[in-house]
Formats: structure tokens, sequence, C-alpha cells
């Protein structure tokens, strides 16, 4: 190669560097560049994951620039890049034994231990760094070492060391969030509660503070107070989109619709993802029975997300309960179609099915359904219900059967079982399974009637009842 050493500094143009280094390839000449630009090319061949180009620059840098520890550095970095993890702590190593005060070779040590699984040794580096560090490096390190305990599951210690990020730098926004996030893992919303006050106190405009307190209050369903919170947060920043938007599903926890409305459309005002705050005032206008807007802004909501499955199921509830059958099933259909294992759909798709009389097709709706994995009871009742009435009593029998199984405590199944046989003419079993039931819970003993009133011509079942201690 041509040793014809041109200095090519950086011309504040990632483009034209590139082109430099590739024409000079291409050419066979030998040009000069500084470390900096060495490592924007390594930069760049690694994220266009060309491993082999970023060996050769590396390789060149460091014949022009010997005995640099940037590139030393930054070669443990590619080596760890294609998972050569011993390769890449050795050349640390040997580095680490004269640059014993250099941060970035700790911090890059720490990564890569991290990425190889040693998490735990990856804190006691991170903990060294606390040592070497300057002050306004701190914060970053504990965050560092919080995200290793939580690699290993250890979200109280994650905990400590956010708190310590904080006590370096108040104003550290991801320790806050990590911090809220280590909350949910540790379940400590007292601790949670006082460390954001305590933040609140110390910098009563911290927004972000605000903003996870009032998160806390939501998951303890103390509405009122995480309101109140999430007030201060969009007063202190009016253009904080998050703040309405939960906000607004504190107003939908309390059920004051029209309050939640509005909050989600003064978040609509500040945020760039806008399909879900119109999904959600679109599900408040069907709590309200308000059907042509609840219309209104599914459209909205799926016309900036044509793949958003709650929008397309909001939708078809809406022509459901229109009566508007046909099209209902094409919007819970399109919702199957983005997404073939939601249960939901399927049990909705069973119900409009049922509403259209194809019994089989419900039947399958339902099945579907329960294999996806839902048990819950409401799908085991309108399932049996559908069979009973269309006189399907065997088939219904089956399932009521398989209820049981999957939801052997809840008493209504074994009063619409007895609803069952007493149709069927099994008035004997009918006062057997009644008996299950009422020592079960009596106080539902009700839902016989209201699901099948000719119970009350079987005056057995009603004496049964009346004396049931």
């Amino acid at each position: 190669m041509k040793e014809n050493f041109e200095s090519f500094f950086p011309q504040g143009n990632s483009k034209e560097l590139i082109d430099r280094y590739e024409e000079m390839i291409a050419s066979g000449h030998q040009y000069f560049f500084d470390i900096e630009e060495f490592e924007e090319l390594i930069d760049y061949y690694m994220e266009e994951r060309a491993n082999q180009q970023a060996f050769e620059v590396l390789s060149m840098a460091k014949s022009q620039h010997p005995s640099t520890s940037d590139l030393v550095i930054r070669e443990a970095e590619l080596l760890a890049s294609t998972n050569r993890f011993k390769e890449a702590l050795d050349v640390l190593t040997r580095l680490e034994s004269y640059e014993r005060w250099n941060v970035d070779l700790f911090l890059t040590k720490a990564s890569i231990l991290s990425q190889s699984g040693l998490n735990k040794e990856s804190i006691e580096v991170l903990k060294h760094v606390l040592t070497i560090a300057d002050a306004d490096e701190l914060d970053e390190v504990c965050i560092n070492i919080s995200f290793e305990y939580q690699n290993i599951e250890k979200p109280e210690m994650a905990v400590e060391y956010l708190k310590k990020a904080l006590d370096y730098n108040l104003g550290n926004e991801e320790a806050l969030y990590e911090l809220a996030y280590c909350y949910d893992l540790t379940g400590d919303s007292i601790d949670a509660i006082e460390t954001f006050q305590k933040v609140i106190d110390a910098d009563p405009y911290s927004y972000h503070a605000w903003y996870c307190l009032g998160n806390v209050y939501m998951q303890l369903e103390q509405t009122q107070k995480a309101i109140e919170a999430y007030d201060y947060s969009v007063v202190i920043q009016e253009d904080f989109a998050s703040g309405y938007f939960n906000k607004a599903m504190c107003y939908i926890q309390l059920e004051e619709y029209d309050n939640a409305i509005e909050q989600f459309h003064e978040s609509l005002k500040h945020e760039l993802i806008d399909s879900i705050c119109l999904f959600y005032i679109a599900e408040c206008y069907f709590k309200m029975e308000n059907l042509h807007q609840a219309e209104v802004y599914y459209h909205k909501a799926l016309a900036k997300d044509n793949r958003l499955i709650d929008a397309w199921l909001g939708m078809a509830l809406v022509l459901q309960s229109e009566s508007r059958f046909i099209e209902a099933m094409h919007h819970v259909k399109t919702a199957i179609d983005l997404e073939p294992n939601h249960a939901e759909a399927w049990i909705l798709q069973a119900e409009i099915n049922a509403d259209l009389g194809f019994i089989e097709e419900t039947m399958v709706g339902y099945e579907r359904a329960i294999e996806l994995g839902n048990n819950e009871l409401g799908v085991w009742l309108n399932y049996t219900h559908h069979l009973f009435n269309n006189d399907l009593i065997t088939e219904g029998e089956s399932v009521i059967s398989r209820a049981f199984e999957a939801l052997p405590n809840e008493s209504e199944i074994y009063y619409r079982f007895a609803a069952y046989l007493l149709k069927n003419g099994q008035i004997n079993d009918a006062e057997d399974i009644m008996e299950i039931a009422l020592g079960m819970d009596r106080e539902k003993a009700e839902t016989l009637f209201e699901y099948y009133p000719e119970a009350n011509l079987y005056t057995s079942i009603v004496e049964l009842i009346n004396n049931y201690n």
C-alpha cells in the first residue's frame, strides 16, 4: 500500500468521512485519520453489522495511533459485539494494569461482564467506578448498578441505588422512572410515596416526581390523591401529555366519563401518538351509551392505527348494540385476523353469532376462547346460556361439567346446572345440586329463578331454598 499520508480532520459530515475512507481503500492509498475519526468509522461499521470492516478500521487505527487507550477500549467493544467476551475482557485487563483511573475502561468492562451474564461481577466493577468517577457521573453509575440488580431479580437493591442516584442528582428523570418501575416490582408503596414526596419537598416543581407519586396513588386506588398529584404535574408542565392521560384514566375509574374525555382531549393537544387517546374517548362515550360519538371516535382511532385491535372490537360492540350484526361481524373478524389468539375477540364473535342464530359458529367461538385460556365465569355462563336457549341440554351439561373443573368454587355454575336438570325433568338430581349450591352461597339462590323462572313451579325446590339454614 502506498504510504502517502494526507490529513483529513473532522469535517462535521459523517458521510463525507465514510466516503473518503472507502475511497482510500479502493485506491490503495493511505490517509491519516485522527482518533475521533477512526472511532466514528468503527461505530458506523458496527451499526451496519459490518464487523470485518470495523476490525480493518481498528487495525489501521492502531497502526497510526499505537498505545492509545481509547482504541483499546473500542477494540474490546468490537470483540464483545461479536460475542468474543473472554478476548474482550482480556484486552481490558491488560489495559487496566496501567489505566487504574480510566472510568470509560471500567464502564466498558462492566458492560461486557453484563452482556456475558456475569452480573454480580459487573456490579462489583461499577461499585469501583463510584470511587473514581467525577461527581457529575455518579448518578448514571448508580443507575447502571440498579440495572444489574434488576437483571439478577433484586429490585430492593435496585431501589437503594436509584435513591443514591437521586441523592447525587435530584433532577435525573431516568432515575425517577426506573425507581417507579422497581417499586412496582417490590410492591413497597409506602416507601415509594415517602421517596417521591421527599423529591417533591426538595424540588416542588419536579413534575416528573408528581407524576410518579400520582401513579403510586393510582395503583393503590386512592384516586382523588392521584388526580391531585397529576394536577400538579400538568400545572407545572402544561404540555405534559402523560399527566393529562393518567388523570383521565382516574376519572374512568370514578366513572366520571365527561371529565375523562376532557382530559384525553388535553392529552391529544400534546401527544404525537394519539390513537390510544382516541380509543379511550370512544370507550367513554360507549360507557355513556352515546353510541354515535363512540362510533366516531373508534373510527378516528382506527384511522390513526388500523392495527389497534381493541378499537376494532369496540366498534364491533357499538354495531352489535345497534343490531347491525353483519357489520359487527366484519369488525370482529378483522380483529381476529390481526391477532388470532385474542380470546376476547373470539368471545365477541361467539356472541354476535348467537345474535345471528348461528349455533355451531357460536360454539366454535366459545370453545376457541376457552382453549386460549379464558376461564372467566361469565364465559362459561354465557356459553351454557346459549346452549340452554337452543335446547341443547346434553351439550350444555357437558360444558357445565368442564366449568366445574375450571371453577369448582363458583356457586352460580351449580345453580345453572340445577336449571338444566329441572328443564330436563331430572328433579331429584336438581335437588342434590341445589343442596351443594346453597351450601356454597345461599345469597345467590335467586339467580336460579332469574335464569329459569319456571323453577318457581317446582315446590320441592322452593321449599328447599326457603328452609335452608
